[in-house]
């Protein structure tokens, strides 16, 4: 069984040859430069697949025989342990905005007012100033929209003109 190489499968592709130690019962990747690492989740962005084996039979080798071998490679496959998914970096909880008014301990009451008064002065003028904001913006003339309306009332006027557009009409008959 010499004919055969396991290799791990990438999303991208890309297969790269593994190793398996029996005696630490890990899988590793076999480097360029002849040692070994252990197998990562990610390579260049693509993610683990599956492991697998490339067999070359030896010429002549009885069907039966083939069967044999490829399952005991199947067997050996079982044993190749996959890399672990990493986990995702846990997210940063944001705090809510903090509405409350900050004062210096010792302020009066009269201090606490001025505050209080000036931060619903800016509250309010900041809702004042994007409701004029949005209400230019649904103010804002669409050429699309009259001339559509125009053709709409066009049609009506059409419809409410007697045939001829009325040109038998007699109005104030003098003789």
């Amino acid at each position: 069984m010499n004919q055969s190489t396991y290799h791990a499968v990438y999303s991208d592709g890309g297969t790269y040859a593994v190793v398996y130690d029996p005696k630490e019962r890990k899988t590793y990747l076999a480097t360029t430069d002849g040692g070994f690492m252990s197998v990562p989740y990610l390579v260049n962005d693509a993610s683990f697949v599956r492991y697998g084996f490339d067999y070359a039979a030896p010429k002549g080798l009885r069907g039966c025989d083939w069967a044999t071998n490829v399952g005991q490679l199947h067997a050996h496959l079982a044993l190749l342990t996959p890399p672990a998914k990493p986990t995702p970096p846990t997210p940063v909880p944001q705090a809510p905005e903090d509405f409350r008014v900050h004062v210096e301990a010792g302020d009066s009451f009269r201090v606490l007012q001025e505050v209080g008064a000036k931060a619903t002065t800016q509250y309010r003028n900041s809702r004042q100033r994007a409701r004029q904001e949005m209400l230019a913006q649904l103010n804002q003339p669409n050429a699309q929209k009259i001339q559509e309306v125009r053709r709409i009332q066009g049609e009506y006027a059409a419809q409410k003109r007697p045939r001829g557009g009325g040109e038998f009409i007699v109005k104030n008959q003098e003789e």
